[in-house]
Parts: structure tokens; C-alpha cells; sequence
């Protein structure tokens, strides 16, 4: 049953209404989940959106100081980032994503419990909404980390460049060839990832598989995304060199095109700190 006919015509849960319809499920455990022991997983939620038509300032200022702190307050999330797509593209996207991504860390071993607090603060009201988010736009994936980050080259920078020096993500989604996923990791490790990771700009990567628990269930996902961290104070310099070396890359048949979806996104902000919004808002109470 969708979430919008259980809860449909209860004004008062207006808030709610959006941030499941946003994030995902509002069941769950009452309690916070314990503290990430030894032999936690490291996942990532990305969570894109975008906001009602007129209110893109207002929905950015409740996303910067409200949403993305509450999220980031719960125990097991350790870090957020909000990005943007940007105006360059490494491949014109053939599945279209919202405007806005933010992504989340969590370290646990409990993430089944984590979720179900996200649930628990929605119905609480401890987690604030807004009438700026445009809730039908609301997509999210979460991926277990299961290779370690790789560092790349340096910044993409040279003198005399006008723009800032700046952060994007590199969101891959893909799907190996039919039966050869053993032949898709093992070149994607030692070959393709590599292979990005020499363009200058590209700094560094980390590849991670569709979680078992999902905040919301999406449909059919892609197995395996890769993030790669560019910084650049030129991107479409940095995404022609690529293009440029692509032809001379590695390649496999495991490998296929019509499986990846690529997205550059760019960074908004520094990232916020889990444990330190914790402290901050353990400290005002």
C-alpha cells in the first residue's frame, strides 16, 4: 500500500507525509540504534529531490540548516553532503535524476535499526519538514561500501583559470553483462577504476554494492555504484581530457553500455559532521 493512502487526509502530518514519500518508510523500533561496534558496514544513502516550482531559496535554506542536520543527527549517520547537478556533464544523462542529491555516510551494524529511527523521528516531529519539497520528485538508494577508497591524481587546476577550485561527485550506476559479474569487478579493479583515476581532476574512487535494506524500495536498481571525487576549477576541461583519453582505456565484454548511468553533481557546501551536530544539539538541550 503507498504511503500517501495510509496517511491521506491527516493534515497534521503534513511533515511526515513528505519526508517518507522523500526518504523512505516511517516504521520502526522506538529506540535510537546503539553506537556502531567492530565489524560495522559503511554505507552510503543518496537521496535526491528537488524543490516545489518558485521555492528553490527557501527549500535550500531548510535543506542546509534544518533537514540534512536532522538526518545527519541520528545515530549511525556519519557525515552529509548536498550537491547539485552540474551545468557539465561527463555523458548527457538517459535516465534523468532530480536536481539536488545529498549523500549520507553511515557506519553501523544495525542498519535495519538506524532506518527505523529515521522513521521514529518523522513521526515525532523531531525531524522538521517543508512545503518547499517537492515530494513526487523523491528518489533513494543505499549502497554498502565493498572496496576501499582509491586515491586518484592531483586537483585539476592551472594558472590563470577563473573558477574556484571545486567539489564534484561522479555518480556511476551500473550493471555488468549477463553471468559475468566475477569479470566486471576484476577489470573494473584493476583496470577501468585505474583508468579514471589518471585524469587529472579525478582525485579519488570508491565502489560499493546495492545494500540488502533499503530505506523505501525503488524498483529495480542498479548493482554497483562508484563514486568518483573530482576537483577541478575547470570541469569541462577535466571532462574533455577524459573523453579524450576514453578511446585508449580498457575495455571488457563484461562491460555493458546500455547498464551505466553516469551523473556529475557539484558540491554545495563542506560536508556536516555527524557527531559534531550530535554534540551541538546534545549541548542546547
Amino acid at each position: 500500500m503507498k504511503l500517501h493512502k495510509v496517511i491521506a487526509g491527516l493534515v497534521g502530518l503534513v511533515g511526515a507525509i513528505l519526508m517518507c514519500a522523500t526518504l523512505g518508510s516511517c516504521a520502526g523500533a522506538p529506540a535510537a540504534p546503539a553506537a556502531p561496534k567492530s565489524g560495522a558496514e559503511t554505507y552510503y544513502l543518496l537521496v535526491f529531490n528537488q524543490p516545489v516550482a518558485g521555492q528553490e531559496a527557501e527549500y535550500n535554506d531548510w535543506y542546509d540548516h534544518q533537514h540534512a542536520p536532522d538526518v545527519v543527527s541520528v545515530p549511525g549517520f556519519v557525515s552529509a553532503r548536498r550537491y547539485v547537478l552540474a551545468e557539465d556533464q561527463l555523458r548527457p544523462p538517459t535516465l534523468i535524476k532530480p536536481r539536488y542529491v545529498v549523500i549520507y555516510k553511515i557506519v553501523t551494524t544495525d542498519l535495519t535499526a538506524v532506518y527505523a529511527e529515521v522513521g521514529r523521528r518523522i513521526r515525532s516531529g523531531e525531524t522538521r519538514m517543508s512545503r518547499t519539497l517537492d515530494m513526487s520528485s523523491g528518489k533513494n538508494y543505499t549502497y554498502r561500501v565493498f572496496r576501499p577508497r582509491v586515491l586518484g591524481g592531483k586537483p585539476d587546476t592551472r594558472d590563470g583559470d577563473t573558477g574556484e577550485l571545486q567539489d564534484y561527485v561522479q555518480l556511476v550506476f551500473a550493471d555488468p553483462a549477463e553471468g559475468l559479474d566475477s569479470e566486471f569487478n576484476d577489470w573494473y579493479d584493476k583496470h577501468h577504476a585505474p583508468d579514471v583515476l589518471s585524469v587529472p581532476g579525478f582525485v579519488a574512487g570508491q565502489r560499493l554494492t546495492l545494500a540488502d535494506v533499503q530505506l523505501v524500495k525503488e524498483g529495480t536498481l542498479q548493482q554497483y555504484l562508484t563514486m568518483f571525487d573530482i576537483r577541478s576549477s575547470d570541469l569541462k576541461r577535466t571532462l574533455a581530457n577524459f573523453v579524450s583519453r576514453a578511446p585508449s582505456m580498457s575495455n571488457s565484454p563484461a562491460f555493458d553500455g546500455s547498464k551505466v548511468f553516469g551523473y556529475t553533481y557539484r558540491a554545495l557546501a563542506a560536508p556536516l559532521d555527524g557527531d559534531v551536530i550530535r554534540a551541538q544539539r546534545a549541548a542546547a538541550r
